[in-house]
C-alpha cells in the first residue's frame, strides 16, 4: 500500500505543538499516538481517527466516513471506535 506523504505532512503540521503526541509507522501509513495511545493515522486511502465512546455518531453520519473497529477492552474503562475517511471522496 502506498503512503500518502502529502497528507501525512499535513496532519504533523497540525499536530506539532501539542504536548505528548509522537508519531509511528502503522497501518500502512503513519499514526500519530497521545500519551502512547491511538490519536489518528493517515495512508493513500484516507485518515483514520479513534473516537471516544460514544462520541462516533457524528462522524459515521458523514458519507466519507465507515467504522473499521469498535471495541470494549476487558478489565479497563477504555472503549473506541475507530473511523476511517476516505480522503478521496
Amino acid at each position: 500500500m502506498a503512503r500518502d506523504y502529502g497528507l501525512e505532512e499535513i496532519v504533523a503540521d497540525d499536530l506539532r505543538d501539542i504536548s505528548h503526541v509522537s508519531d509511528k509507522a502503522m497501518f500502512g501509513g503513519r499514526a500519530w499516538l497521545l500519551e502512547g495511545r491511538l490519536l489518528c493515522g493517515a495512508r493513500d486511502d484516507g485518515l483514520l481517527f479513534r473516537l471516544g465512546k460514544g462520541n462516533d455518531a457524528w462522524a459515521l453520519a458523514l458519507p466519507c466516513a465507515r467504522a473499521t473497529l469498535a471495541a470494549d477492552w476487558p478489565g479497563t474503562s477504555h472503549s473506541a471506535t475507530i473511523c476511517a475517511f476516505n480522503s478521496r471522496l
